[in-house]
C-alpha cells in the first residue's frame, strides 16, 4: 500500500511534470502552434525595352494588341486598390531602349516607370549601352530605388551612390529584404566604362547579402531581383538557401501558371523562381502566405495586358506628351516577304533580315565580308508583307553602333565564326549573321571556349573549337572559294562587335581598324530608301547540323 504522504507528493509532482511538459510543447514550432499566415503580393516586370506602347502579338489567325504602360499602370493600380499595404512592386532592368531612350535619354521611360508605381528595381545591361553619363542622367527622372549588390563604382563614375546594394521595405507588417544583381557579361555586351566594375562571385555576394538581410536588418523575406537568366536563377538559388523568392530578367522567359521554378529546403523553407517575358506584355503576380517559419503557400500568375485591362488615364497622358515628340513615322519602303525578326530566329540561324542587313553593310562599304550580332537586331516580331517604316526599323536597330572595318585573316575568321556557334544549340546574342561568306557547323562537335580574367581584361583560349566544317568566301561573280587561313579579308562589323562586345575579343584587337562614323541604322534607312520593295530570303549561307 502506498503511503498518503507519498501519493500526494506524486501527485504533486505529476502536475509539476505536465505544466513543464505544456510549457516546452508551447515553445516547440509545429502545426499545432503555427501563427496565422500574413499575405503578400508581388507584381514583377522585366526587360520592358521602353516598349511605352501596347504592340501586336500574333493570336491564332490574327494579332492580337497587348502591353503598353498605360494597362500595367491600370493593372497595377487596380490591385493596389484591393490590397492596401500588401503590395510590392518590382522591376528587374533592361528598360532604357528603344525610341523613346534614343529620342528621351531615359526621361520618357523612366518618368512613365516612376509614374506606373514602381516600389523598387534593378539594373539590367542595357541601362549600359550608351555610358555611365548618359544612364546617370536618365536617373534623374527615377524616383524609385535601384538596388545592385554586385556592382562596385570609382568615387569619379557619375553612378557613385545612385544605386544600393540592398534595401527593406515593410507590407502587411512583413519586412521584406531586396536586393540586385547583374548579369555577369556585362562588360562584354555593354559600355559600363572604366569607372564601373563588377565584382565576381554571383552566389558569394546573395549569400552575404542575404545574410546581412536575415542578421542585420531583421528581415522575414529575401527578395533578389536578378538581370541574370534563368539559367543563372536556378544556379544561384541552388547556392544560396537563404533566397526566398527570385524575380528574374535579361533571358526574356515566361514562366506560366505552374512552370514557375519551386526548389524546396529543408524545415519547409522554400525558394521561388518566377520571370514574366518581356516588354510588358504580362505583368507577373506572386501571392504568398508566409509565417515566421517562410513561405505556407503561393500562387503565380502571369496577366496578359490585352485589351480587357483597362488604362490608366494618368499614364495615357503622360506617354501621349511623349509620343507628340517624336519624329513622324514614314514608310521607307515594301516587303514582298514576312521578315522574320523573332530573337530566337536571329540568335540560331541564318534570317533574312539578318541577310538584309549584312548584304547592304558589305555593299555599303564594299568590304568582303559583314557580320552582325544576332542580339543587335531587335523587335522579337514578325513584319508582315506591306510597307516598311521608319518606326520599324528604330526597333530593329535600337542601339547607336556605327559601322567599322576591320581587317582579319581567314584564320581568324574562323575563330570568330567558331566562337559565334559555341553556345548553340541553346540561342545566343552573339550567333552571328552574315554577309560575303558561308559556312557549315556541326553542333555536336566541340565547342570554343575562352578563360575570362575580367578585372585584368585578357582572355585565353581555354578549348580550342571543331564545330565549324566549312567556310567559303563571295567572289565578285558570285561564286564562292575555300577560305584562305593566311589571305587578309576586310570584314564590316557594327562597333559594338569591335569593341569585343559578346566576348569577340579577336574584333577587338584587330589590326586595322577604320571607324565610318555612320551608324547601322543609318545605313539601312539611306539603302532602303532607295528601293520601292525588298524581298529578302535565306539562300543557305549558314547551315547548322547536330541540332535537337
Amino acid at each position: 500500500m502506498v503511503h498518503p504522504l507519498n501519493i500526494k507528493t506524486v501527485h504533486k509532482r505529476c502536475s509539476l511534470s505536465v505544466v513543464l511538459l505544456l510549457l516546452i510543447i508551447a515553445a516547440v514550432p509545429g502545426p499545432m502552434v503555427r501563427a496565422a499566415p500574413k499575405h503578400l503580393t508581388i507584381l514583377t516586370l522585366n526587360d520592358l525595352h521602353g516598349q511605352l506602347e501596347p504592340f501586336l502579338i500574333p493570336d491564332a489567325d490574327r494579332r492580337k494588341s497587348v502591353g503598353g504602360f498605360s494597362r500595367l499602370a491600370g493593372a497595377v493600380s487596380a490591385i493596389k486598390e484591393l490590397n492596401p499595404d500588401k503590395v510590392l512592386v518590382v522591376n528587374t532592368g533592361d528598360s532604357l531602349t528603344g525610341k523613346y531612350f534614343l529620342q528621351f535619354k531615359g526621361k520618357a521611360v523612366f518618368s512613365c516607370m516612376s509614374l506606373m508605381g514602381i516600389d523598387v528595381g534593378t539594373l539590367g545591361n542595357h541601362e549600359f549601352d550608351r555610358g555611365s553619363e548618359v544612364l546617370a542622367d536618365a536617373l534623374i527622372h527615377c524616383t524609385f530605388p535601384l538596388v545592385v549588390s554586385n556592382l562596385k563604382t570609382q568615387g569619379a563614375s557619375p553612378l557613385h551612390n545612385r544605386y544600393r546594394s540592398f534595401l527593406v521595405e515593410e507590407r502587411n507588417s512583413i519586412r521584406i529584404g531586396i536586393f540586385g544583381l547583374i548579369t555577369a557579361d556585362l562588360p562584354f555586351i555593354s559600355a559600363p566604362g572604366p569607372d564601373v566594375t563588377l565584382l565576381p562571385g554571383l552566389a558569394d555576394h546573395a549569400a552575404r547579402t542575404a545574410a546581412t538581410l536575415r542578421k542585420q536588418e531583421a528581415a522575414d523575406l529575401v527578395v533578389a531581383l536578378t538581370h541574370i537568366g534563368l539559367k543563372h536563377d536556378l544556379e544561384l538559388a541552388a547556392e544560396v538557401p537563404a533566397l526566398d523568392i527570385i524575380c528574374g530578367g535579361h533571358s526574356h522567359d515566361l514562366l506560366k501558371t505552374g512552370e514557375e521554378i519551386i526548389i524546396a529546403r529543408q524545415e519547409g523553407r522554400k525558394t521561388i523562381i518566377v520571370q514574366a517575358g518581356a516588354r510588358g506584355a504580362y505583368l507577373g503576380r506572386l501571392d504568398l502566405a508566409i509565417d515566421r517559419v517562410g513561405i505556407t503557400s503561393h500562387a503565380w500568375k502571369p496577366i496578359l495586358m490585352d485589351s480587357s485591362i483597362p488604362d490608366n488615364p494618368r499614364m495615357t497622358g503622360a506617354v501621349a506628351s511623349f509620343q507628340e515628340k517624336l519624329p513622324r513615322e514614314k514608310v521607307i519602303t515594301h516587303t514582298k516577304r514576312p521578315l522574320d525578326c523573332r530573337s530566337l530566329s536571329l540568335r540560331t540561324g541564318e534570317t533574312a533580315i539578318g541577310n538584309l542587313i549584312t548584304d547592304i553593310i558589305r555593299e555599303r562599304f564594299n568590304t568582303d565580308i559583314a557580320l552582325q550580332n544576332g542580339g543587335g537586331i531587335r523587335g522579337d516580331r514578325v513584319i508582315a508583307p506591306g510597307p516598311v517604316t521608319t518606326g520599324d526599323i528604330v526597333s530593329l536597330l535600337p542601339f547607336e553602333n556605327q559601322v567599322a572595318v576591320i581587317t582579319l585573316t581567314g584564320k581568324e575568321i574562323r575563330q570568330v565564326l567558331e566562337h559565334a556557334v559555341s553556345m548553340l544549340p541553346d540561342p545566343s546574342g552573339g550567333f552571328l549573321q552574315v554577309s560575303g561568306l558561308r559556312f557549315t557547323a556541326d553542333v555536336t562537335g566541340k565547342a570554343l571556349r575562352f578563360s575570362y580574367d575580367v578585372h585584368e581584361g585578357t582572355c585565353a583560349v581555354k578549348q580550342q573549337g571543331s564545330r565549324i566544317l566549312t567556310v567559303e568566301c563571295l567572289n565578285p561573280s558570285g561564286s564562292y572559294s575555300p577560305l584562305v587561313p593566311d589571305k587578309v579579308y576586310a570584314v564590316a562589323v557594327n562597333s559594338f562587335l569591335a569593341g569585343g562586345g559578346d566576348r569577340y575579343h579577336m574584333l577587338q584587337h584587330a589590326r586595322k581598324k577604320t571607324f565610318t562614323y555612320v551608324t547601322l541604322r543609318s545605313a539601312l534607312l539611306h539603302r532602303l530608301s532607295q528601293q520601292a520593295a525588298v524581298e529578302p530570303v535565306t539562300d543557305g549561307r549558314i547551315r547548322i547540323t547536330g541540332m535537337p
